[in-house]
């Protein structure tokens, strides 16, 4: 497996796109809170609390990084090739399916805490606290600060479920574009149509099955953290089985 995991590493590194998409977002990050600093110096006030809660409201984007990270690492090889070669090479199907997995879940993981760690290190550095004679200020930065670390202890979960659900998809479907639709329907179609159905039909679609989706949890970050970890590593845990059972009864020609 670790000589696996360093070819596969070596690919990820030396492809160009890697670079350009972290980049791109690591930019967006900088363009972010350029834009927070370019307000407070024309008269606005975008205090440090506020950029913190932004950064709680964005945690759900993280549900469809895996698109990105999954496409550096798998990137078409049913399209090129070349995952009938190392099949044929006769490297087992466990490990070539596991051995992608665990890479995107790195990749993930670095780039996630690139991307947190420059956003918050910009915002204290940019967005320093004004003149708060009450402490009202201070105390809401405080509690912001708490609700990103337990917001970040909570999404972490759900977003390795989602890497799960988004490995499943470009593993079953051989087209560029259905494996991304396909990932992006079971993680925000599927909860979409349980809400409908509990409107609709019976509440139970809404406060019984939605619940455990990867998107409920989000909604208002009021689920306790063992159940987004619950949640988050069940989706993991279930599209990492179907995967390794479908895949090893696939025929790749």
């Amino acid at each position: 497996m670790a000589d696996y995991l360093s070819a596969e590493l070596y690919k990820v590194v030396h492809r160009k796109y890697t670079w350009i998409a972290l980049g791109l977002f690591l930019g967006c990050v900088v363009l972010l809170t350029a834009l927070w600093w370019a307000t407070n110096s024309h008269g606005g006030f975008v205090p440090l609390s506020g950029a913190l809660y932004t950064l709680v409201m964005l945690l759900s984007v993280g549900l469809y990084a895996p698109l990105i990270t999954t496409d550096l690492v798998f990137s078409e090889q049913y399209k090129i090739g070349t995952l009938k070669n190392e099949i044929s090479y006769g490297i087992p199907r466990s490990r070539i399916y596991l051995g992608k997995l665990v890479l995107e879940i790195a990749v993930a993981v670095l780039a996630c805490a690139l991307a947190v760690g420059l956003y918050l290190a910009l915002c204290v550095l940019t967005l320093p606290l004004e003149a708060d004679p009450d402490g009202m200020l201070m105390a809401e930065t405080s509690r912001m600060w708490e609700l990103v670390g337990r917001s970040l202890l909570s999404a972490f979960p759900l977003w390795l479920g989602a890497q799960g659900v988004a490995h499943l998809c470009f593993f079953l479907f051989r087209g560029g574009v259905a494996a991304p639709f396909a990932a992006v329907g079971v993680v925000a179609g599927i909860p979409g149509l349980l809400k409908l159905l509990g409107l609709l039909l019976n509440p139970l679609f809404l406060t019984a099955l939605r619940r455990f989706t990867l998107v409920a949890p989000m909604d208002s970050w009021d689920y306790p953290i063992w159940e987004c970890w619950l949640i988050g590593l069940g989706w993991l845990a279930v599209s990492t089985l179907l995967g390794l059972l479908l895949f090893q009864r696939r025929e790749i020609n």
